[in-house]
């Protein structure tokens, strides 16, 4: 089995719960919804960026990236009138090896195939890449970085433990996405 499908069936209850909480949530529905999208969003990569900073595999995590979408969801928040949060000043993630930063960008930068559908529904609300979508308009547009983490999870193979441990990391980063968007549910 490749990684990218024990990755798929490890995680797909909990990104399924992802999606409806967000429908439930109402992010979508006005404007006053997305703020609390972006803000929630701009908690998750801001601990997921923290996280990410001491690792040194510039090969899977180009730095750059992460402070330009984090650039982007501040000036998004900032078209809104919604107030931007403060940087995290700690995280309970983890990141020790490229195993778990793999884990971790699984999620993250999986996220730009949903940003498809998303920007649309943005638009709709009158939003646009240069006015309160410029983090949606970015991922939707750009999923190289998908394409790249696609491609190691082909080529890599992992021992029984790191592949388990590939999961694991996944499972925590979709939970605190969750948790970040409200959801209280813990799951290890």
């Amino acid at each position: 089995m490749t990684l990218r499908r024990s990755l798929r069936d490890g995680t797909g209850e909990l990104h399924s719960r992802l999606d409806r909480l967000v429908e439930r949530n109402g992010h979508f529905d006005s404007l006053e919804g997305y703020s609390r999208w972006l803000i929630a969003m701009h908690a998750f990569y801001g601990e997921t960026a923290l996280a990410l900073s001491n690792l040194e595999a510039d090969d899977i995590v180009d730095q750059q990236a992460w402070t330009a979408r984090l650039c982007r969801l501040s000036a998004d928040l900032t078209d809104l009138s919604a107030t931007i949060p403060p940087p995290p000043a700690e995280t309970d993630l983890e990141i020790h090896d490229e195993v778990d930063a793999l884990g971790l960008l699984y999620v993250t930068e999986g996220a730009s195939l949903g940003a498809r559908l998303l920007v649309r529904r943005v638009r709709a609300l009158g939003c646009s890449e240069n006015y309160g979508a410029r983090h949606l308009s970015a991922e939707a547009r750009g999923n190289a970085a998908w394409q790249r983490i696609s491609a190691i999870f082909e080529a890599r193979e992992l021992d029984s433990e790191a592949s388990a441990r590939l999961v694991s990391m996944s499972r925590r980063v979709f939970s605190l996405a969750a948790a970040s968007l409200g959801d209280r549910h813990d799951d290890p």
